[in-house]
């Protein structure tokens, strides 16, 4: 599985323009149409300005003080449960206590500091991390230096088994964040994304992790969401009175089990087992770093959505 970057100009991205307004000489557009890749496979995080879907990473290193920190992309999605074991080759994936909070220095083993280089060697700890290309991720951290991250690291195969597993120094500066990418297994500069369309786990006892589709916004960029029972073509700006919410790590609003659930999986007749859209009424105002859009949501099949957007006047 790879996180993908996908230009306006293909297939996927279609866009309308209307007429203009000869009322108040404003452009009325009916939108930009977008179509996703497959949630299943290839979660996507997209930027409304540049109209694209971009990459974004799964962890970072840093260093505060004299501390060497393993953080997490919480914001897409990432989580990490640690391990009862401490043998690469055995652990085996937990099935509850995922946490969106950091790793932290949790993998250091202090007594191991070297003042002559100021390394530090790790305590041996196993992580599983779930990445933001919905991949999982066997991890350790082996040791650490003010100019590096050694890492050992294995990608789950869809079978359960494990890819080759690599041992990589990762280089970085004590006075910026280096962002790992696990697909790429690679530093990655990380794009700017809004609005992220994904997958979560959710363990069912018997069967494993299923997972389901998710909305969910960028909580790094205090992106937000108000909620419209407007029709989506007669809006043309934000509402005075518009509620806005933002997401937490706790509760996605418009994603999996959120407060306003876009897509709502319904085991019962006459969807049988089938994740439709809840709501296809609503429309969404979206607030975020390069201006407010309005956005609704057309379609969902097999993991494929269509959605629609416009920005908005201030």
């Amino acid at each position: 599985m790879r996180k993908l970057v996908v230009p306006i100009l293909l297939a996927s991205v279609l866009i309308y323009t209307g007429c203009e307004n000869s009322d108040d000489n404003n452009s009325v557009f009916s939108g930009t149409e977008i179509s996703t890749q497959d949630l299943n496979t290839d979660p996507q995080f997209f930027n409304f300005e540049n109209v694209e879907f971009v990459e974004t990473y799964d962890i970072k290193f840093y260093q505060p003080g004299m501390s060497y920190m393993v953080g997490l992309n919480a914001s897409a999605g990432v989580l990490f449960a640690q391990s009862i074991d401490t043998d690469f080759v055995t652990a085996e994936m937990p099935i509850d206590s995922y946490t969106g909070e950091e790793i932290g220095e949790s993998w250091m083993d202090i007594s191991t500091y070297n003042p002559s280089d100021h390394s530090i060697q790790g305590n041996g700890s196993i992580y599983f991390v779930r990445s933001a290309s919905a991949e999982w991720v066997k991890l350790e951290v082996i040791q650490a230096s003010p100019t590096f991250f050694e890492i050992k690291f294995a990608v789950q195969n869809l079978d359960g088994t494990y890819q080759p597993t690599e041992i990589l120094s990762v280089s970085y500066s004590s006075s910026e964040p280096v962002y790992f990418d696990f697909s790429t297994s690679s530093a990655i500069v990380p794009g700017n994304w809004d609005v992220a369309f994904t997958v979560v786990p959710e363990y069912a006892p018997g069967m494993g992790f299923m997972y389901m589709p998710s909305i969910i916004l960028n909580i790094e960029n205090d992106t937000q969401v108000s909620i419209s029972n407007d029709q989506f073509d007669e809006i043309s700006s934000v509402p005075n009175d518009a509620t806005w919410l933002n997401d937490t790590l706790d509760n996605r609003i418009l994603g999996y089990n959120g407060d306003n659930a876009i897509l709502v999986y319904h085991p019962e007749p006459p969807y049988n087992h089938k994740v439709i859209i809840e709501n296809p009424e609503l429309a969404y105002f979206i607030n975020c770093i390069s201006g407010s859009y309005k956005l609704d949501f057309e379609e969902y099949s097999s993991g494929i959505l269509i959605f629609v957007f416009d920005e908005l006047l201030d």
